[in-house]
């Protein structure tokens, strides 16, 4: 027998819902109207640099100069440029909630022995972000903001020393006229650290990676009908991805409330990571959709086997998909797309919207067992 009660939830959310990816009451008054479903989206909008000449330096003079070259190819990548296009992806997409990942805060200050916290803000990823949306006409609000890592070296630049400061944040972003839906409300926000993350030994010392997951109940009416996670796993173990996929079991995942699970994995189809999600009985969206299509999201930067930073190449590098929107509970994909993975998205001088593609899911309702 089906659980009428949260059958019933569902179906006032999904009420609720449609007019969300419309906005056009004239439409929703139609007898005739077949409105879209809710979307979801994860994106992993690159934080402009994969820090590896900082990571490999190995003596003084070469760590200065490593701090200075990745800056300076985060500049490059320019990200005001790149946000651009990822708003026009989310404006046509038109999702309600969004995932993102690698939202960078980059500081600058000046050298000083002890060290200080830089705080001269240079490119503040978010901040650029929700700029675009708002030029192109679309306003999106912060539900979930979190700090990952955060992590500042010296670098020689021009003008001499220069301290420059990282720190790596991820997001869920909702649609700004759901927040004023009558009886929908957003509840129960969770942005907790990973117990288990990998720690990387650099000249300035060691450094831990901390990462962590986002999460928020969708409730309508004081049912709560859905709980979106947004997540960017460990980029450098499986064991330590492995160590945070338990964690989010153990967690968010530990509910009886039907689950919409996203992010950056780090973790293609078929690896030991990917498959402890799959024995909690999610369902991964796009394999579910396109089971014959692989559906590539990463990385611009990976070009033949070798890590270059400034993502201008005009042939895609795409090779592995490892950035997922599982599901389990009363809802389900019925349509899932890629986006900034075509050449046609690259910006005017040529770059990538980002390192990644992003993923796009409409949801509709799973068949229910009798």
């Amino acid at each position: 027998m089906k659980n009428i009660g949260i059958i019933s939830a569902s179906i006032v959310l999904f009420i609720l819902l449609i007019p969300l990816a419309t906005h056009n009451a004239s439409a929703v008054q139609s007898a005739t109207f077949q409105p879209p479903l809710p979307k979801v989206m994860t994106y992993n909008i690159y934080q402009g640099t994969e820090l590896l000449d900082v990571i490999t330096a190995t003596t003084p003079t070469q760590f200065v100069l490593a701090v200075a070259t990745d800056y300076n190819h985060q500049v490059a990548n320019n990200f005001p440029e790149r946000a651009q296009a990822i708003a026009s992806e989310i404006v046509a997409a038109g999702p309600d909630l969004v995932g993102l990942q690698e939202v960078a805060l980059w500081r600058t200050g000046p050298h000083t022995s002890p060290p200080t916290p830089a705080t001269t803000v240079t490119f503040d990823y978010l901040q650029i972000l929700l700029n675009a949306l708002g030029a192109q006409g679309a306003s999106y609000s912060v539900l979930v903001l979190r700090n990952n890592f955060d992590v500042q070296g010296p670098g020689l630049f021009p003008t001499g020393l220069l301290d420059v400061r990282l720190t790596d944040r991820s997001a869920i972003l909702v649609r700004t006229a759901d927040l004023n839906l009558r009886g929908l409300t957003f509840t129960n926000i969770q942005s907790p650290d990973y117990t288990t993350n990998t720690v990387i030994t650099t000249l300035a010392g060691p450094v831990t990676l901390l990462g962590g997951y986002e999460s928020v109940d969708v409730t309508v009416f004081g049912f709560t009908i859905a709980r979106f996670i947004s997540t960017h796993l460990d980029g450098f173990s499986q064991v330590v991805r492995n160590a945070q996929v338990q964690q989010l079991i153990n967690g968010p995942i530990n509910t009886r409330i039907p689950v919409i699970m996203s992010g950056d994995t780090n973790a293609a189809p078929g690896s030991s990571t990917y498959n402890l999600f799959l024995t909690v009985q999610l369902t991964d969206s796009w394999s579910q959709v396109k089971p014959n299509d692989p559906g590539l999201t990463c990385c611009q930067v990976d070009q033949n086997g070798v890590v270059v930073d400034i993502i201008n190449n005009p042939t895609s590098f795409l090779a592995t998909r490892v950035d997922m929107v599982f599901t389990r509970g009363i809802f389900q994909a019925t349509a899932a797309i890629l986006v900034g993975a075509d050449p046609s998205t690259r910006t005017p001088s040529g770059l990538w919207p980002s390192d990644h593609a992003g993923l796009v899911v409409t949801l509709g309702f799973a068949q229910q067992d009798s």
